[in-house]
């Protein structure tokens, strides 16, 4: 997206937009050298972190219990128990390896995904991604702050009206639901701001490259956050999503705008 952006607005040749776009990927791999080789050092591999098997497990996790045949053959307990399993018959010198312990993990995690069905990955992230943009901080807020807000999702009924009834009535009875459903309610306004504000952005062969940029950058950190939905996943979308937003009132301005200038 770099690339293109360089070379339709920036009148770059193709050649040398695609070497100018891979320097940030160069300084960032540079950055990193001194770690990577500090873990070379100790470990025998040079990593840069050893918290990618954990997470790895963690979104295979999330993965598994959107699969109502996974869970009735308990694929998570069994994936963990396995990664466990392996690991305990490792040697002494590799069960006090950080690295080994992460290695074991992610493999183990990866061939877990590659076992799932393609539905159940692209639902997870599809559901994870809609709730990074339309969930509000307040979502998050509610759990820091031990409020134990019962949200729709916490909601038990045999009907979906049943659980409706029980939900509106929790958030006419609680001040901070409340609050959180008027904020929700905006939230939602601007994602269809947003929408009009892409089509209209993408259409105009103006603006289209460089809206195509931010909506690059938007797709990778939802695309990396898999099927975890949280408005803290989405707060590296927050310049994507106002820029889209203030794209959509613009054009609803200007369609009303023509609209009573064709009416008169």
């Amino acid at each position: 997206a770099l690339s293109l952006l360089r070379w339709a607005r920036g009148n770059v040749p193709w050649r040398k937009a695609i070497l100018f776009s891979l320097l940030p990927a160069f300084m960032m791999l540079l950055a990193v050298v001194p770690r990577a080789t500090q873990n070379y050092t100790h470990y025998g591999e040079a990593v840069i972190t050893t918290q990618s098997g954990d997470h790895a497990l963690d979104v295979v996790d999330q993965f598994i219990r959107l699969c109502d045949v996974c869970i009735r053959q308990h694929w998570e307990q069994r994936m963990h128990t396995e990664a466990r399993t392996l690991f305990s018959a490792q040697n002494e010198k590799d069960r006090k390896n950080p690295v080994v312990l992460d290695n074991i993990n992610r493999d183990v995690a990866l061939r877990h995904l590659k076992e799932l069905p393609l539905t159940i990955i692209v639902k997870g992230v599809t559901l994870g991604s809609l709730r990074s943009i339309l969930q509000t901080s307040l979502y998050e807020t509610g759990h820091q702050f031990h409020l134990q807000p019962k949200f729709f999702s916490s909601i038990h009924g045999e009907r979906l009206l049943e659980r409706l009834r029980i939900f509106f009535s929790e958030v006419v009875s609680s001040t901070f639901l409340l609050v959180w459903a008027f904020a929700q309610m905006f939230a939602i306004a601007a994602f269809f701001l947003q929408i009009l504000g892409l089509r209209n952005s993408v259409r105009d062969r103006e603006t289209a490259p460089y809206v195509l940029f931010l909506i690059t950058t938007g797709l990778y950190f939802l695309a990396v956050n898999g099927p975890f939905g949280n408005p803290r996943y989405g707060i590296p979308l927050t310049p994507v999503l106002i820029v889209l937003t203030a794209s959509g009132i613009v054009t609803l301005k200007n369609w009303f705008k023509n609209r009573k200038t064709r009416s008169t």
